[in-house]
């Protein structure tokens, strides 16, 4: 891969991880359902890995 495509990359799971990481604090503060946040939890988990195998490529 190139340096312009992993940038863009580690560049949209950066902003992926802020958009879930601001709806997990909306969802702790509106007391929703746990499910909903177990749910979003997961996704900022697999955002995290994701990001850690795109940065292991940079390597």
């Amino acid at each position: 891969m190139s340096n312009k495509t992993l940038s863009s990359q580690a560049a949209y799971y950066r902003r992926r991880k802020q958009k879930i990481l601001k709806k997990l604090i909306q969802i702790r503060d509106s007391e929703m359902g746990d499910a909903k946040f177990l749910k979003t939890s997961r996704r900022l988990s697999r955002t995290d890995s994701e990001m850690s195998q795109l940065m292991n490529l940079c390597k």
